[in-house]
């Protein structure tokens, strides 16, 4: 379905608040099926707090801006293209969940943990990724305008090709990961450890790197 908050608010209104619609929604919405993101993304609407709880669930597509998500533990779990604006995934624990296409705009991921996670192309602006820890995490060509990654800790993450500008990575540690031809206009690097970090191709001159190593 597309990434649509008021379609999925529409279907919503359609549907019988009874015990068990309710958890046929649950069920569907907790697994990997086709129908998947679309019982998700209505009965997020219906019962703000659900949340799933199973590992590999399929939420390609859904439309989940503004959850509440803090603390969640997701495995394997598929959120390509879906719509997370706003969301708060703060403290949340990811494991190979792929992120990639998702509209993340605004979302909270600070104190998160992260793990072969993917958020290839996907729209990050004003995220917040404070403290957030993990290896290899990709974001590869994703946009990051406006994030902030302060004191993120984060073994070769790729970057690649990614949209920096403005950014903050004010004392994260970025040992070891690829910065390859990512754009860094405004971008903060103050106190930020990028030893053995790829940033072939870029131009530091318009950001601030005070203390960097």
């Amino acid at each position: 379905i597309p990434a649509n908050p008021s379609i999925a608010q529409q279907i919503a209104d359609q549907v019988p608040d009874t015990e068990k619609a309710i958890k046929r929604l649950r069920h569907l919405g907790n697994g990997s099926s086709e129908s998947a993101p679309l019982a998700a993304s209505v009965l997020i609407r219906i019962k703000p707090t659900w949340r799933p709880t199973a590992s590999n669930v399929n939420l390609k597509g859904a439309c989940l801006s503004g959850i509440d998500w803090n603390g969640i533990r997701l495995t394997g779990t598929l959120l390509r293209a879906a719509n997370l604006s706003a969301a708060n995934l703060s403290f949340a624990q990811l494991k190979a969940v792929d992120a990639s296409t998702a509209e993340l705009s605004d979302a909270r991921f600070d104190g998160a943990s992260m793990s072969k996670t993917s958020f290839q192309n996907a729209e990050l602006r004003n995220s917040n990724f404070t403290d957030a820890f993990g290896e290899n995490p990709k974001f590869t060509g994703a946009d990051l305008r406006g994030a902030d990654l302060s004191k993120a800790k984060f073994s070769e993450a790729r970057f690649t090709e990614a949209d920096l500008r403005e950014a903050r990575f004010f004392t994260a540690d970025l040992i070891g990961s690829y910065l390859r031809m990512t754009r860094i206009e405004g971008t903060d690097f103050r106190n930020a450890l990028l030893h053995q970090a790829d940033l072939r191709g870029l131009t530091l001159r318009d950001s601030l790197v005070d203390g960097a190593d």
